[in-house]
Parts: structure tokens; C-alpha cells; sequence
């Protein structure tokens, strides 16, 4: 399989963990297998209206919410509160900005990049 981009497939659909606010969350790589997945299945009732724009814009953050929730934030470190898909929602859904920071990590290909492997190869 010709590759240039040595991903972490672990990393890109378990997780990688990072810090924000003081909490320590597990975040998959954005548009993992089990994202897409999620996300197909809870906007089939709606896609009609998603592909036209109709979408109301609350109707668009609970499933983008819901997609979220167990397929990129997959774990974390909060307290005493469990990690789990409803807790996770409640979080992306109540706190917009680790919404952003949850997706914005996700998007960057650094944090599932295999460096162990790209650093052999610089020695080659």
C-alpha cells in the first residue's frame, strides 16, 4: 500500500489524549469510520433538509453533537463524572468553546501522526 503520511491508526480512532481547561479528554481523529457512521445514521431522517440548508441551526448542533460524543471525544479525566456518550453530549452541547477545542484538535494531523516511525526514517 503505497502511504506517505504515517498515521496512527490507534491514535485516529482511539484517541489521543490532551489537556484543556485542566481536563484531560481523549480525542479520535475528525471523520473517523465510527464519526461517519454515527453521523450518516442520525441525519438519514434529515437529509433531505441538510442538503437543501434547511437544517435548523439547533437541529444541526445536536446531531453534530451526538456524532461527536463517543466517536472523537471518546474518554476523559473530569472530576468524578463518568465518561460516557450521554455525559459527553451534555458537555458538547452545553460548553461551545470545548466543542471548538474538541474539533479543532481533532482536525490537526499532527496530534495522529506515527512519529516514531516518521524519526526511522530520517535516520534511513
Amino acid at each position: 500500500m503505497l502511504k506517505i503520511t504515517p498515521i496512527n491508526v490507534e491514535k485516529q480512532t482511539g484517541g489521543t489524549w490532551t489537556s484543556y481547561m485542566g481536563v484531560q479528554l481523549k480525542i479520535a481523529r475528525s471523520n473517523n469510520e465510527n464519526f461517519v457512521k454515527k453521523f450518516r445514521t442520525l441525519i438519514k431522517p434529515v437529509k433531505r433538509d441538510f442538503d437543501k440548508g434547511m437544517l435548523a441551526e439547533s437541529q444541526m448542533e445536536e446531531i453534530l453533537c451526538d456524532s461527536l460524543a463517543g466517536t472523537v471525544l471518546v474518554d476523559w479525566e473530569f472530576e468524578d463524572i463518568e465518561f460516557n456518550v450521554k455525559n459527553a453530549i451534555e458537555l458538547l452541547t452545553n460548553d461551545p468553546d470545548c466543542r471548538a477545542y474538541v474539533q479543532e484538535f481533532s482536525e490537526d494531523i499532527s496530534n495522529y501522526l506515527d512519529l516514531e516511525k516518521e524519526e526511522l526514517k530520517g535516520k534511513s
